[in-house]
């Protein structure tokens, strides 16, 4: 059903007459709706940061190739008034960073420990074992240079991370490594964390998405991954570079304030030189799909959208599939979709015949109230009467022109 300019100007109108309607209907069931604070303040955390650089020569020579290693590595020093959660935090950095056999130690042990590790895997590699002398008699031998191959000697490794959220009892960080183990070229990976600071615990896919939504999710994903490389089909996504067939949602990932960052490494996707890939969802694409018990859905809903109606506002938890069905039997003839895409979203508009939802192409489905009346958190009746549509909403969700 379209909606015309015109009727969304009468539309505004009747919201500023009818003031002792959006009373009523507040104390009836909108006490969800009530505005929350704006932002929520920054975690009282102090960061301290811990520099290591360490490099070692086959031997202890310095003419032999040797393994380098670089750490950048920032932690929580300070927790205002909550030491014990401070310990919790702490240990959560150290594992993410350097990996659960160092999260019993503190920061600047865990440093030490690994630096140390890291130089004795490389002596056990190369000189315990005499590889490298046998290389260096092979090449004297046969009258060749002996760093011919030396290359294949030289170790590197890079390490550090960077806190992109520090907001509402959430740290966001994501830890960034490049290793360079001998060949053609090094690796490159990073790692998103999000971490609930009340407990100390790591906040995960599973904590934040509903089940067997993957599939929407990935064309999500599909949509703002053409979008930021302003591709506009799939052919054009393979001529740069990536090769996968399906786009699927992946549990590495970051939190800030305004959405979530989904990270693929190299080769996830694509070909090496694609390096990392980032794609970046807002909460109004997501909360749709996220568990309402999961600590990134009350930052979404609360902090980002505010007072604005949104999916679960109106219909029951795990209708979607059911709003889903009776949405594609409305279709235009003849529209081709994409059943991933074709799912209720947060683009749509309440007036007195029913729940208009906005697709693509100017495509426009009206779900009329006796329709979805086993769907929705309140009767039909008490809807066409205009208690609820009526209920101000944000300009973004107002038909489109």
């Amino acid at each position: 059903m379209q909606i015309s300019f015109l009727s969304r100007i009468f539309a505004q109108i009747s919201i500023h007459m009818k003031k002792t309607v959006y009373f009523s209907f507040i104390l009836f069931c909108c006490a969800s709706l009530k505005a929350q604070p704006p932002i929520y303040k920054e975690n009282a955390v102090k960061y301290d940061g811990i520099t290591e650089v360490r490099t070692y020569h086959l031997y202890n020579k310095k003419e032999n190739p040797a393994c380098n290693l670089h750490i950048n590595f920032f932690f929580p020093e300070m927790y205002v008034n909550h030491a014990e959660r401070l310990n919790r935090l702490q240990s959560a950095f150290v594992r993410n960073f350097y990996g659960g056999e160092y999260a019993h130690l503190s920061p600047q042990k865990a440093t030490k420990a690994y630096a140390k590790n890291y130089e004795d895997r490389y002596k056990a590699a190369f000189e315990k074992s005499d590889i490298y002398k046998e290389e260096i008699r092979q090449a004297i031998e046969n009258e060749k240079d002996k760093n011919e191959y030396a290359f294949l000697y030289g170790f590197e490794k890079t390490m550090r991370n960077t806190i992109l959220f520090n907001s509402g009892n959430i740290i966001s960080q994501v830890v960034n490594v490049y290793e360079y183990t001998g060949g053609a070229h090094g690796s490159s990976y990073a790692k998103g964390f999000v971490l609930d600071m009340d407990t100390g615990s790591e906040i995960t896919y599973d904590d934040t998405f509903i089940e067997d939504r993957e599939e929407y999710l990935s064309a999500l994903l599909l949509t703002y991954l053409m979008d930021a490389r302003g591709c506009n089909d799939r052919d054009e996504l393979f001529d740069a570079g990536f090769t996968f067939d399906i786009l699927r949602p992946t549990a590495n990932f970051v939190a800030t304030g305004e959405g979530i960052t989904f990270i693929y490494n190299p080769y996830e996707l694509g070909v090496y030189i694609l390096g990392v890939v980032e794609i970046v969802v807002p909460y109004y694409d997501l909360v749709l799909f996220m568990k309402p018990e999961g600590k990134l859905f009350r930052w979404a809903r609360n902090h980002h959208q505010g007072s604005r109606i949104v999916y679960y506002d109106l219909f029951k938890y795990g209708t979607e599939k059911e709003i889903a069905g009776l949405i594609v039997s409305k279709l235009p003839p003849g529209y081709e979709y994409d059943p991933y895409k074709i799912a209720p979203t947060n683009d749509f508009y309440m007036n007195e015949e029913g729940i208009t939802f906005f697709y693509d192409e100017g495509v426009n489905v009206l779900l009329r109230y006796p329709e979805i009346n086993n769907f929705i958190k309140i009767s039909w009746e008490k809807l066409t009467v205009g208690e609820y549509w009526e209920l101000p909403v944000s300009p973004t969700n107002l038909p489109k022109d």
